[in-house]
Parts: C-alpha cells; structure tokens; sequence
C-alpha cells in the first residue's frame, strides 16, 4: 500500500471531511475538484518580514531594501551586565527554540536578530527613565562607536511625564522589569509597516512576543551601535508601543552618516519604505 500510514479510520475521516462518498465519487470522476490550504497562517515570509494579514487594516507598503539592518558578525558574543554569560546564553537559545517550532513566527530566524538584555528598572516614569538613563547611555556607546559622530536628542527635556504605553504586551513587560532583567531576542520584521500596522501586527504575534518601545530599541542602540546606526542606509527604527505627548505622535530613532537623532513621528498610519518596527521575544 503507497500511502500505508494511513488506517481506514484516517480515510474514512477524510472522506467525511470531504463531503462524504457522493462527493469523493464526484472527485474521482473529475466532476469536482479539492483546493488545499494552509489552515495555519505564516505571519513571516521567508525573508523573515512580517506578511499584512487580512486584520491589519492600516497602510503598509514594499520595504526599500536598499535601507537594511547587517546580521552580527560571526563569532560575534554579547557581553550581558546584570546576568551571567552562560545562563543568558542558555535563556537565548531556548528563546530560539521556542520560536522555531512555532510555524507561524519561525522564518524570523531567517530575518536579523539580536540578543538583548533589558534592564531591571524602578523607575515609574518612562520618559524620565529614557532622558536620565537610557539615551545617556545610547549617547555613550553611540559616539565611542563613532568618536567623529554625535548623538542628538531632540526631545531632551520634553521626556518626563510625557511618553505613554499603547501596547499591552509592552505594558506587561516593563511591569516585569521591576522584578529583575529580562533577556530576549529583537527582530526587526516590520520594515514598511506604518506605526499603527505595526501595533495591528503584534496583536497577532504569539504571547511572548510584543512591539517594541524606546526601551528595547535604546538597549539594542546600545548594545550594537555600529549595526543598528551603521550609517544613513540603517531604516529609521520606530518605538511603536509607545507614544509622545498624545496619540497622534510616536518616537524613533534615525541614523545618519555623521550623527544619531532621537525624535518624534506623527502620521502614524502612513507607511514609509525606510521605517522599520521591532519585534522583542522573550522566554
């Protein structure tokens, strides 16, 4: 028998799913015909870039490809501060696992990725914690990356008190902080995608993924300066979980050959070629 895995239980199910015995008759006799597809969807193409599902309703257009991030370097290792090695290690490629046996989110493997490892933070302001931690820091690595650069923060002052969550998930996240570091892997799949798409497509994504806010994309600016700011072909790097002074502006971070900004967006439902959100997977 060819296909001998197969029980008479299998083909009578398969049978029934087919309409039952008038209808496989039917088929067999060329007089109808069967369609397959998928019933699991693909949330990311194989070059690891998000695919528009039907319930993302806001703009998104073709990636300009000529705009990229470089994958780290072979050999490449992260020197995380607040955990051991070999356990962050360990956390990261379980974390890799996990997304490669999930069909829907695997091919992000085949996108750039980077380990990151955020922080524990008490502050209970976002904005006071981006302008008096975090984007010192980014300015630091930044300009010891790039002594002939500089970093500008364009919304210096205008932090505190002034940056919101819009995501959920990001939410939980940063409650999560409070208790400890947490590691995990960033993606950037949503090149394209308008600010709003961005925040419709990670409401798909599985639990232990969420959009990105200013502090993943600042630990990332950190960590891998001349990757993630190598010059102005870099995509600017939306901070789309959150927002800035009210809901029609959100932050980002936008290289160019001889400097760094950190600014506001608005127009959050239109698409850019070069604009990219981020995706961060934890455990």
């Amino acid at each position: 028998m060819k296909y001998s895995s197969l029980t008479l239980g299998n083909i009578e199910a398969l049978c029934n799913m087919c309409g039952g015995e008038e209808t496989v008759d039917a088929i067999l006799r060329g007089e109808k015909k069967v369609t397959i597809e998928d019933v699991i969807r693909l949330l990311v193409d194989k070059n690891g870039r998000c695919i528009k599902q039907p319930q993302v309703t806001a703009e998104v257009c073709d990636a300009n490809v000529s705009f990229h991030f470089d994958p780290l370097p072979n050999g490449f290792e992260f020197q995380p501060i607040g955990m051991d090695v070999q356990e962050f290690k360990s956390r990261i490629e379980a974390i890799k696992a996990k997304v490669a046996a999930n069909v829907q989110v695997a091919n992000l493997l085949k996108g750039v990725s980077y380990p990151i490892l955020l922080p524990q933070i008490s502050a209970v302001d976002y904005g006071a914690l981006m302008q008096e931690i975090l984007l010192p820091l980014v300015e630091a690595s930044y300009t010891k990356a790039f002594p002939e650069r500089k970093f500008i923060n364009y919304r210096k002052g205008e932090l505190t008190s002034r940056v919101s969550i819009v995501d959920d998930r990001h939410q939980c996240l940063v409650a999560d902080l409070s208790h400890g570091p947490i590691p995990g892997i960033l993606f950037f799949p949503l090149q394209g995608f308008s600010v709003q798409a961005q925040r419709e497509m990670a409401n798909l994504m599985p639990e232990n993924i969420s959009l990105a806010g200013a502090i993943e994309i600042a630990v990332a600016e950190a960590t891998y300066p001349k990757i993630l700011s190598r010059d102005s072909a870099t995509p600017l790097k939306d901070c789309s979980a959150v927002l800035w002074l009210d809901a029609f502006s959100s932050l980002f971070f936008l290289a160019l050959d001889v400097k760094l900004e950190f600014s506001y967006r608005c127009q959050l439902y239109s698409a850019y070629p070069n604009s990219c959100g981020a995706l961060f997977c934890r455990g």
